[in-house]
């Protein structure tokens, strides 16, 4: 079984090798029995929980047995692990942390062994052939991408206190807990169905769907989850022109209506999006147009309501306008304070999208590394210092 550079391609000193030859993989067991202790015990997801003995105890590289096969992960430490889990150890003339870099090179996924759930076997993992530089290549190697390994932990860890703080500032300043200076006017409660109104989407025939160009995007569901969607509706799969609209009756949402899911389980993950131009959305959706109120202050307002609360409990869960409209929020009376507070707040949003804008890019740099000096087409410097 191959994972490796054609013989051509071979940087000179570098040499093909099977897993089997340069580690061992051991086996995860049951842990029910242990008690409780400082040990943990890992799935393919993860650490579940801690125990008080060791299965092992080192430097390993677990890769899943069964399920998730395609995200290993290395650790130091003493460590149990779930029977649906490898580990690796008795490293020869390499290292755990290389092997890591090796495991994440490698396609796991075209080594499943099952037509149902992904799993691989110890036979499949140590007949792999991988072609392996010098040790102190390795060890250069390791220390060039554990750099990216650490700006990447680090900026994520970044990410992480913003959003905290983003989510301390909301419940500060959209409760009216917190007052901005110069602002004194009192705060008063409001249905929803005073502040804006509840539409829902249109159907919209399969034989008008995939079109790329047109006057109006047509946002489904699924259009949540793309790229450059995180809170403001941009990227679209499908258009629609003007003429079709009429002739399949689907209404126009102003920019700035906020859209959310209304049918089956997608609306259990509260997700809310702001509309960028005049759209049309599908029949599994909903708008909110607001009225005479700063519309970004009551995005954010809307993104601490839990809707799913409200949906009915049919077989097939939904939300309707008619109640959601009977919802109160308390809101400041002065349109400048709400425009003050979602000023900080959309603020706080833009830093997170930049950080996350960098991860991705250190994210990418790290793959372009790995993929490239793991196969020799970059070759790091004899000069490169190597900590202790």
């Amino acid at each position: 079984m191959k994972a490796k550079l054609s013989k051509k391609n071979t940087p000179a000193g570098w040499s093909e090798k099977r897993l089997g030859d340069v580690l061992r993989v051991g086996s995860g067991k049951d842990y029910k029995h242990l008690e409780k202790g400082n040990v943990p015990v890992f799935g393919t997801g993860g650490q579940m929980l801690s125990v008080n003995q060791s299965l092992h105890a080192g430097e390993t590289v677990f890769i899943g047995r069964k399920g998730t096969i395609d995200k290993p992960f290395y650790f130091k430490g003493r460590f149990w692990t779930v029977d649906t889990l490898f580990y690796t150890y008795g490293y020869k003339e390499t290292s755990a942390r290389f092997i890591n870099y090796v495991f994440q090179k490698i396609n796991w996924l075209s080594y499943n062994e099952a037509s149902g759930v992904p799993s691989l076997s110890k036979t499949t993992i140590e007949g792999i052939d991988f072609v392996f530089p010098p040790k102190p290549e390795q060890d250069r190697i390791v220390v060039v991408l554990e750099t990216w390994d650490q700006a990447i932990k680090k900026l994520t860890r970044k990410i992480e206190i913003k959003k905290e703080v983003k989510k301390g500032l909301m419940q500060e300043l959209l409760t009216g807990k917190t007052r901005l200076p110069g602002f004194e006017d009192k705060w008063d409660f409001l249905k929803l169905g005073d502040i804006g109104t509840f539409r829902g989407g249109n159907g919209f025939p399969e034989r008008f769907q995939g079109n790329f160009t047109g006057t109006y995007p047509f946002f489904k569901v699924s259009d949540m989850n793309n790229v450059g969607n995180g809170v403001y509706m941009h990227v679209a799969n499908h258009w629609i022109e003007e003429n079709i609209r009429k002739e399949i009756k689907a209404t126009i949402f102003p920019k700035d209506t906020i859209v959310l899911a209304k049918i089956g389980a997608a609306l259990f993950l509260e997700r809310k999006r702001i509309l960028v131009q005049p759209s049309c959305i599908d029949n599994n959706m909903m708008g909110f147009v607001v009225n005479d109120f700063d519309k970004d202050f009551i995005f954010y307002k809307f993104l601490m309501l839990q809707f799913s609360r409200y949906a009915n409990t049919t077989a097939l869960p939904s939300l309707s306008g008619t109640e959601l409209s009977e919802i109160e929020i308390r809101i400041p009376n002065s349109r400048k304070e709400q425009s003050a507070i979602a000023n900080i707040l959309t603020t706080a949003d833009k830093e997170i999208k930049l950080l996350n804008q960098k991860l991705l890019f250190l994210k990418d740099q790290k793959k372009h590394l790995l993929n490239n000096l793991i196969t020799g087409t970059i070759r790091t410097p004899e000069s490169l210092s190597i900590p202790n």
